[in-house]
C-alpha cells in the first residue's frame, strides 16, 4: 500500500473523508456510545456501559474491546494524516488520551456502582420510647431502601410505613386507618437513590407524627408531611458513617397511638465486582443439522448444565 503512492493517497482520503471508511466519524460514534448522547427525539441515549450494567453484562472484556477500537481508529486516522501530508498536532494526541481516560472513567462509574454488601449495623432508635412491639422488615440481600411512604391518621400521627427496595416493596403495620403521605425517594439528587438517616418528629400523646429522610451523599432531606407539632428526635436513626445506606427498618407500634419509634439497618457500600468476561445468559436453545446423512444406529445425548457451555472436546480413539 505504501509503495503504491496513488493507492495510499486514495486510502488516506477515504479514511479522512465522510465516506464508508470515515474513521473520524467512527470515533465520534464511539464517543457517543461511551458517554451517551442526545437522540433525535431529544431523549438522552444512555452509555453502552449503563446498558450493560442494567443487563448484567458489564465485563473487562467489553472495556478492552471499546478501548482497542478507540486506539485502532486513532492509529488509522494518524496514519492517513501522515500519508496525506497533514501534521499530527499535539491536540490530536491529547484527544486520544482524553478518549481513553473518558472510556475508563465511564466504565468504572457505570459498571462498578456501589452495592450495600459491606459491614452491617443497626442505628440507635429515633427516641427512647420502648413501649409497644417491634415490627422488622429488611431489603433482599445486596439491595437498599429506595423509597419510603408513611401513612398518617388524624389524632394519632404516623400509623403505617411502606418500604421499597427497588422492585421489592413491603408494609409494616397493615394499619389501613391512615391516609398515605407522598412517596419519598432520592432519585433526583444526582447521587445513589438511597437514605443514610431518618429522623422522627415526636409529639406527646401522638407518637411519631412526621419523618425527615436524609438522602445519601449530602443529597438533601425530605419530610413526609407538613405537621411540625412536637419536636424532632435528635439525631434519629442515623447510619454510622457517610458510606453506609439504609437496608431495612424496624418500627415500634403501640395500640391507640400508631408508630411511636423506629430504627434502621445499614450496610456499607462497596464497589461491584466486574467479571473478566460477561456471564452466560439464558438463551433460546436450537439444534444444528446432522454432520452427514447417515442415520444408522442409535443416538446418545448429553447436555451441559444451564448457562454453561462446552469447554473442551476430547475424541477417544478405538
Amino acid at each position: 500500500l505504501i509503495q503504491d503512492t496513488r493507492l495510499a493517497r486514495d486510502w488516506a482520503e477515504a479514511v479522512l473523508s465522510d465516506g464508508d471508511y470515515n474513521c473520524r466519524g467512527a470515533l465520534d460514534v464511539l464517543d457517543e456510545m461511551v458517554e451517551g448522547a442526545g437522540a433525535v427525539t431529544g431523549r438522552q441515549t444512555p452509555s453502552v456501559y449503563a446498558v450493560a450494567y442494567e443487563q448484567g453484562l458489564c465485563s473487562l472484556q467489553l472495556y478492552d474491546l471499546i478501548s482497542s477500537l478507540i486506539v485502532q481508529g486513532s492509529t488509522l486516522t494518524f496514519s492517513a494524516m501522515e500519508i496525506r501530508g497533514d501534521r499530527i498536532h499535539e491536540a490530536d494526541k491529547t484527544q486520544l488520551r482524553e478518549r481513553l481516560v473518558t472510556n475508563q472513567e465511564t466504565f468504572y462509574r457505570e459498571c462498578s456502582k456501589p452495592t450495600p454488601s459491606g459491614d452491617e449495623h443497626w442505628t440507635g432508635h429515633s427516641n427512647e420510647n420502648g413501649r409497644g412491639h417491634a415490627i422488622r422488615r429488611l431489603c433482599p440481600t445486596h439491595q437498599h431502601v429506595t423509597a419510603l411512604q408513611w401513612s398518617e391518621e388524624g389524632g394519632h400521627g404516623l400509623v403505617e410505613l411502606k418500604m421499597e427496595c427497588g422492585d421489592y416493596s413491603v408494609h409494616f403495620t397493615h394499619n389501613s386507618n391512615g391516609l398515605e403521605n407522598g412517596k419519598v425517594d432520592c432519585e433526583n439528587t444526582g447521587k445513589l437513590n438511597a437514605f443514610n438517616r431518618i429522623q422522627g418528629r415526636e409529639q406527646g400523646g401522638r407518637g411519631i407524627i412526621n419523618a425527615l429522610m436524609y438522602c445519601y451523599g449530602a443529597g438533601g432531606q425530605k419530610t413526609s408531611n407538613n405537621n411540625y407539632n412536637g419536636a424532632w428526635n435528635n439525631p434519629g436513626a442515623r447510619c454510622h458513617d457517610e458510606e453506609s445506606v439504609v437496608t431495612g427498618m424496624e418500627v415500634r407500634e403501640q395500640g391507640g397511638y400508631g408508630i411511636i419509634n423506629f430504627r434502621a439497618r445499614c450496610h456499607r457500600l462497596v464497589p461491584s465486582e466486574i467479571p473478566a468476561t460477561p456471564p452466560v445468559k439464558d438463551r433460546l436453545s436450537t439444534w444444528t443439522s446432522w454432520s452427514n446423512g447417515n442415520y444408522r444406529g442409535h443416538t446418545i445425548q448429553h447436555l451441559c448444565p444451564k448457562n454453561h457451555t462446552i469447554q473442551h472436546l476430547c475424541p477417544k480413539n478405538h
